[in-house]
């Protein structure tokens, strides 16, 4: 199985994605091009871990990984 410390759970929706990721202690990382917004984030309990604009700014930065 994955290790927690090394699991990222990406999505664009608050309420399922981050709050999936936050209720089993994984780390989160929302993209602002879907359905959730900077908006929703000010209100929200629970928060992702990072937070990109798209898709294609998460796949540069694990470029910029490797």
């Amino acid at each position: 199985g994955a290790d927690l410390a090394e699991t990222i759970a990406i999505g664009d929706k608050l309420e399922t994605d981050i709050l999936g990721a936050v209720r089993t202690g994984i780390r989160s990382l929302m993209v602002l091009s879907g359905v959730s917004t900077e908006a929703d984030l000010k209100t929200s309990e629970y928060q992702p871990t990072w937070v990109m604009p798209d898709i294609r700014a998460v796949t540069e930065a694990l470029r910029k990984l490797k």
